[in-house]
């Protein structure tokens, strides 16, 4: 896991969210960051951001589990 490669412990996993023991400096998130563009992915760090993509995670989960669409 990159965030451990970063030199962070992880506490709890859960849908893409990952919450770390250490509190995180500017240059570990850069470096996490770097990391996770690899492979198309990014950090969200503001708590605006976060609820967005929870709504965002929400809505698709509504469309994919519901059986009749309006």
């Amino acid at each position: 896991m990159e965030v451990e490669k970063a030199g962070c412990t992880p506490i709890a996993i859960d849908f893409g969210i990952v919450k770390v023991k250490e509190d995180l400096t500017d240059k570990v998130l850069d470096e996490i960051s770097k990391k996770l563009q690899k492979y198309g992915l990014g950090l969200i760090n503001t708590f605006k951001s976060i609820i967005v993509e929870k709504i965002k995670t929400i809505v698709i989960r509504y469309i994919h589990s519901a059986d009749i669409l309006p």
